[in-house]
């Protein structure tokens, strides 16, 4: 969910999935995997330098109309927390000799803080439709444990970087307006032992509605 008060934006994001289609570059044939689960909670604060400017959120809504481009920069933090797990090693068994012990992965939870900064722009477009994008990366320390079948560890590198991108196409019109919106997060840490673990998650939402009370102009 989001929810954005004048000059500031919050993010949050509860996420459980059980059952992925496990796949690889070594060849071997992708599967499903009903046994691995991934758990996450991301909560992100943003400041809004221009938001006087404009209204990203008042557009998808229709409660506004944006007459000039507007750009704005932002700052703020984040806190998240992440879980995943497996019956047993997330590697293929066809391929497991090709890496070492660190990487046969059944558990692993993080939990971390980390600074954001990014740049959000919206141009109006001809005949009441509108267009945004937004770039927000971050960099932030979290805490790591893994268990593999024979051996746990913690990695010594805290280090976590991520990047949101997102974007939104719309229409605002005098009573109907239609908007679609989408975001992209990356999120990436290293697990030690020449090992690395990356996560993306993209998310669309397509929005309908119509306005009782007319648009103001």
């Amino acid at each position: 969910g989001s929810l954005t008060l004048e000059k500031h934006n919050i993010d949050f994001v509860l996420q459980r999935y059980k059952g992925f289609n496990v796949v690889n570059d070594q060849g071997v044939q992708e599967v499903f995997r009903e046994d691995l689960s991934s758990s996450s909670i991301y909560i992100s604060y943003l400041y809004l330098f221009n938001s006087s400017q404009y209204s990203v959120s008042a557009l998808k809504t229709g409660l506004s109309r944006q007459k000039k481009a507007a750009l704005s920069f932002s700052l703020g933090g984040l806190f998240f927390m992440n879980n995943k797990s497996a019956d047993s090693t997330i590697v293929p068994q066809e391929v497991q000799p090709q890496f070492n012990e660190e990487a046969q992965i059944q558990k692993l939870n993080g939990i971390g803080l980390g600074i954001i900064g990014g740049v959000t722009t919206i141009f109006p477009l001809p005949f009441d439709f509108f267009i945004s994008f937004s770039l927000v990366p971050g960099i932030g320390l979290m805490y790591k444990h893994i268990e593999t079948e024979n051996l746990s560890y913690t990695p010594s590198d805290p280090m976590q970087f991520s990047l949101d991108m997102a974007g939104a196409f719309g229409y605002n019109g005098h009573r109907i307006y239609v908007n679609i919106t989408t975001k992209l997060g990356i999120y990436g840490s290293d697990l030690d032992y020449g090992n690395k673990s990356y996560q993306s998650g993209l998310n669309a939402k397509l929005s309908v509605g119509y306005k009782i009370k007319p648009r103001p102009e």
